[in-house]
């Protein structure tokens, strides 16, 4: 995996070209740590490590381990599945290629033959329109 990028210390009273460019800096890092996230739980799960740190499932490890709602623990169960069967979406997350939020776009509509397409498509294609298109498809 990549490294990340360092997440800007806050410090009020900046100009707006230096916050502009903090906050940009600590959306990438938020996204960067998103992706990794879901890849570090996607691995607990497939090898059932959350029953060696004491817990009986998955959900119940999300809930009182990581503090997950059950909202986000349901789309990173989805996404550890759908990555299973899915390894070039797997392998963009995993390199950054691509990120989390596009990542769980894909997942929606593609499948072992389509992947390689629909990660083209993420690519090139800015998240809001990305989710239109999954949108049509589905």
């Amino acid at each position: 995996m990549p490294t990340t990028a360092a997440l800007p210390v806050f410090q009020p009273g900046q100009t707006a070209a230096s916050a502009r460019a903090s906050l940009k800096q600590a959306v990438r890092v938020m996204d960067q740590a998103r992706h990794c996230a879901v890849l570090w739980f996607a691995d607990i799960m497939a090898r059932g490590l959350y029953r060696d740190l004491g817990f009986a499932s998955i959900q119940i490890y999300a809930q009182e381990e990581l503090g997950f709602s059950r909202t986000r623990i349901g789309d990173f169960v989805r996404m550890a599945r759908k990555l299973d069967d899915l390894p070039q979406i797997r392998q963009s997350l995993e390199t950054g290629k691509i990120g989390y939020t596009k990542a769980r776009e894909i997942i929606k509509v593609s499948t072992p033959a389509t992947e390689k397409e629909w990660v083209k498509v993420a690519c090139t294609t800015p998240r809001r329109r990305l989710a239109e298109d999954v949108a049509r498809v589905r």
